[in-house]
């Protein structure tokens, strides 16, 4: 994450516990539904149920189970990865909320 983001560990940590403070709020309030965030795929979803998409739709993608503080390492082929276009490499599901994540990868023209 570090390198992806280009930023040390702490500043990491801290932007994301500055974010999951108001995690319960975000999530009671935001039921519009969203695109999904893996661009080949561009289907309108409910935030609930970006979860259960992603295990019927796109079942290639993994899905990491992690609470807060935890460490997460995620590997993947750079040769997926195309210039100008994001796309999800991994679901996190943070737990015990059971709250969804995309984590998104692009390529740059330094790849």
């Amino acid at each position: 994450v570090e390198k992806l983001f280009q930023l040390p560990t702490e500043k990491i940590n801290a932007l994301l516990y500055r974010s999951t403070e108001k995690l319960n709020d975000a999530t009671e309030k935001h039921w519009a539904p969203i695109k999904c965030p893996h661009s080949p795929c561009g289907k309108t979803v409910n935030p609930s149920s970006l979860h259960s998409h992603f295990i019927y739709e796109h079942s290639n993608i993994p899905i990491y189970q992690l609470t807060r503080g935890s460490e997460l390492q995620v590997l993947t082929e750079l040769s997926h990865l195309e210039h100008g276009a994001s796309r999800c490499i991994g679901l996190i599901e943070l737990l015990p909320s059971g709250c969804s994540f995309c984590i998104l990868a692009s390529a740059s023209e330094e790849c």
